[in-house]
């Protein structure tokens, strides 16, 4: 028998199968409201509703949009960017998450990830990629914005290549390393950094495991009022991207 199959596959087949019957079992039968069942049939009807997201179109992300779309300094910005993230894992201009260790077992580490480059780092340190990747930023994604109302898609998605260009060429080396709050606040002096982790965790991290530096203090130089509609652009579109299959057909 030729292929790569084993059993696993017929195994995780029949897990698969199972588990959409247990939902769709929960999704049509009567439940009590606050069950598992309830919120497991409640989840899936509204998931498979494609009507209503039509309907709907991007109006409810607009919603959720608007204290960013309307801030009027980066304080606000960065404010309304901590509660994306603490409510709803919107991707931000920090993303920051919580693992659990290895060793010991039972603790936790907070941690500082990539920004969302909408690409992979090596695509952008290719040149041979460089017209490609333009094109991706001010074709898909400018329809992206076309689609969701924008006039100034093509011009805004150009815009945000060149500013998550800039921050993937001056990262450096990747190499998860422990850093205090205090020295992240020195790289990131245009922002309060406490009051933003704040909004996030509810016992405030002495420190964070921070996949590089260097692209901070080049982030930095943007968080500025002068930048302000730049950033708002990217975060819309960094999350209108993200949250595209889940809105209209």
């Amino acid at each position: 028998m030729g292929g790569s199959w084993n059993w696993f596959f017929d195994l995780e087949e029949k897990s698969y199968q199972e588990q959409k019957a247990v939902i769709q079992a929960a999704a049509s039968a009567p439940r009590q409201a606050g069950s598992s069942e309830y919120k497991l049939g409640t989840l899936y009807t509204l998931a498979m509703d494609q009507a209503k997201r039509d309907t709907e179109g991007v109006a409810y992300f607009n919603e959720l949009m608007k204290p960013v779309m309307e801030a009027g300094t980066i304080e606000e910005l960065m404010d309304a960017l901590g509660v994306l993230q603490y409510r709803y894992g919107f991707d931000t201009l920090l993303n920051t998450e919580v693992l659990a260790l290895d060793e010991p077992p039972g603790e936790y580490t907070a941690q500082m990830k990539d920004m969302n480059f909408f690409l992979d780092v090596q695509d952008f340190e290719e040149e041979e990629y460089e017209s490609e990747n333009k094109e991706y930023f001010t074709g898909y994604l400018a329809r992206l914005l076309t689609l969701a109302g924008r006039e100034d898609g093509e011009k805004t998605a150009e815009d945000i290549y060149t500013f998550v260009k800039t921050i993937v060429m001056s990262r450096s080396e990747e190499k998860y390393t422990k850093v205090s709050v205090d020295n992240l606040q020195k790289q990131l002096s245009n922002i309060d950094l406490r009051a933003y982790l704040g909004k996030i965790f509810r016992t405030m991290p002495t420190e964070l495991n921070v996949k590089e530096t260097a692209s901070l203090s080049t982030l930095n130089s943007y968080l500025t009022a002068d930048n302000l509609p730049l950033l708002k652009d990217y975060i819309y579109l960094v999350n209108l991207q993200k949250l595209a299959p889940y809105m209209t057909s």
